[in-house]
């Protein structure tokens, strides 16, 4: 595990180092934000699972877009593109802008749509799916109407 942390952070180190030398811009707060929000949403649904917690839609979605790591890809890739770097879209990346939430949240319920049978089966906590299910008594295929797009 240390093996692995130490190469993301080189691999972080590496692009901040070079987005500074280039345009004059610290953006480790931003890819350190990005990341520490994965690992609290990962967190987060740890302990639903360990403790049985079925959460409510809404808590699920304010959790997901989080987790599927689309916004971790998303500041990273901004990062990658070689235009320059504005302090407006360094604030919009900060505060998660409606492009990023929506962007991710688009990824999350597609992946549920796909996958959240198979991961129900080998124990991971309810999708958007489940929640729904279980806040409103819908069966698996009213469910999966709603959340499709």
């Amino acid at each position: 595990m240390k093996i692995c942390f130490l190469s993301l952070q080189n691999s972080i180190n590496e692009l901040a180092f070079d987005i500074l030398e280039e345009q004059g811009l610290h953006v480790i707060p931003n890819l350190k934000k990005a990341w520490v929000d994965l690992c609290k949403s990962y967190l987060l649904e740890a302990k639903w699972y360990y403790s049985g917690y079925t959460p409510s839609l809404q808590e699920y979605i304010d959790n997901a877009w989080r987790s599927i790591g689309a916004t971790v890809i998303l500041v990273h890739a901004y990062f990658l593109v070689k235009s320059p770097i504005t302090d407006d879209a360094l604030k919009c990346l900060e505060e998660y802008s409606n492009i990023i939430r929506c962007s991710s949240m688009i990824v999350r319920l597609a992946d549920d749509l796909g996958t959240s049978s198979d991961e129900l089966k080998r124990g991971d906590v309810p999708k958007s799916i489940q929640c729904y299910m279980h806040e409103t008594g819908a069966s698996e295929a009213e469910a999966r109407i709603t959340f499709d797009f």
